[in-house]
């Protein structure tokens, strides 16, 4: 008898060891037995670490350098975590900081990426010491010269290097604009510069855009040429836009960029965010016929892309999908114009209702066939026209109708450029 009570008792011990709680994970609770789980694992000592970092940066600079190097210690090996660490050690902007720099570059493939962040976020706090300042400057100098390689992590070393010391950065980067045409960061060289209003010589821009579109041009090359485009603008206004009015016209592949770039040039809001941004602060009585068929077609256009299709019955972006459908056609979009009209149809010969509510309980009434009918329209439909593209063209041919982009930022308070670092 007390056999069968002790094996009673230590069947009632494991079941209650396997749901014993011994924390949460994403929401739920973590058992036990979800030990046996390698990812739950990994969750957990992620999920450790992060509150443990979240402990540190609440820290002074000068308390909270020893106390990352200790975290690295413990959590230095783990996947996602280790790396947050080691971008926290170099966010500190510290002198101290600068011996763990290189250790941390070399640490592992991510090591670049830690060290870049770590980097944006040092600038952005704006607390950098003067060794600290010098050390990374010569480190990312190293990276636009080809000797450290910062892999995908390379465009915003021009940026950087503007922040860290304006002057001497604007002449490096200035020389190689004007002598090294085919460097590797050339065309982030070229942003950087536009974005902080850096002149490039007139010169440069007339040796890259002489050449005539009818050759055949990489992406890069192109994209070379929309920002020299935009470079020339201020000292030819009207070639620079019939540049770029041509890249639009016969280059598909970059037809958005250069659209949107005369969009910058004539001073035009962009469709899905200054115009949205004033669509969403003071309402559509705001916008003229033109402004909302623009912003109509983009909006489709985005959920279009992003396979959203479904949201249109549960959402309160179908409410508009009769807009949306004439802003398509009037935009040019014929094919995304198609595959929305064949939606709409679904709802039958009264077509969809203007409220989400009915959408909803039509969708609902008519069960999983209703989900069968969304999914073989990506089949009947599958491609459409670049519709945000579209959108602007069809803006740059109205602009008159246009609020400028200057006066929705004085309207709601916005500056005339924010910092590249936060775009």
């Amino acid at each position: 008898m007390s056999m069968v009570i002790w094996g009673m008792a230590l069947v009632a011990l494991c079941v209650l060891l396997t749901y014993l709680p011994i924390g949460r994970l994403h929401g739920g609770r973590v058992f036990l037995k979800d030990l046996l789980n390698p990812s739950v694992r990994s969750g957990l000592r992620i999920s450790s670490a992060r509150k443990s970092l979240a402990v540190c940066m609440e820290l002074p600079l000068k308390e909270r350098l020893p106390k990352l190097l200790m975290l690295e210690r413990r959590f230095g090996r783990d996947f996602i975590a280790g790396d947050e660490v080691r971008s926290a050690v170099v966010a500190t902007g510290l002198d101290d900081a600068v011996p763990h720099i290189g250790r941390i570059m070399t640490q592992s493939a991510k090591g670049p990426g830690d060290v870049v962040s770590g980097i944006v976020a040092a600038v952005q706090a704006g607390a950098l010491e003067e060794l600290y300042r010098i050390h990374v400057f010569r480190l990312l100098l190293d990276g636009l010269n080809g000797k450290n390689r910062f892999g995908v992590w390379s465009e915003r070393i021009p940026e950087l290097l503007i922040h860290l010391d304006k002057d001497w950065a604007a002449r490096v980067l200035t020389e190689i604009c004007e002598r090294e045409p085919d460097h590797y960061l050339f065309t982030a060289i070229l942003s950087t510069l536009q974005a902080y209003d850096l002149p490039v010589h007139p010169a440069v821009a007339n040796a890259i855009l002489s050449e005539s579109l009818d050759h055949e041009f990489s992406r890069d090359d192109l994209m070379k040429r929309i920002l020299m485009a935009k470079a020339l603008h201020e000292t030819d206004p009207t070639r620079a836009e019939a540049i770029l009015g041509q890249i639009v016209e016969t280059q598909p592949s970059v037809a958005l960029e250069a659209a949107e770039a005369l969009l910058e040039l004539m001073d035009l809001p962009h469709p899905r965010y200054l115009l949205d941004d004033l669509r969403d602060s003071r309402g559509f009585i705001t916008l003229s016929e033109a402004e909302k068929i623009v912003w109509h077609a983009d909006q489709c256009g985005y959920l279009l892309e992003m396979d959203y299709l479904d949201r249109f019955d549960s959402e309160e972006e179908g409410n508009h999908l009769g807009e949306m459908h004439r802003a398509l056609v009037q935009v040019g979009a014929a094919k995304a114009a198609a595959k929305l009209g064949s939606y709409m149809d679904l709802y039958g010969p009264n077509g969809p209702p203007a409220n989400v509510a009915d959408r909803r309980n039509i969708a609902s009434s008519k069960g999983e066939a209703w989900g069968k009918a969304v999914n073989a329209l990506d089949e009947l439909h599958d491609s459409w026209e670049d519709v945000t593209s579209l959108a602007i063209q069809y803006e740059l041919r109205h602009s008159g109708q246009f609020h400028k982009a200057s006066e929705i930022r004085k309207l709601l308070n916005r500056p005339d450029k924010p910092s590249a670092l936060n775009r």
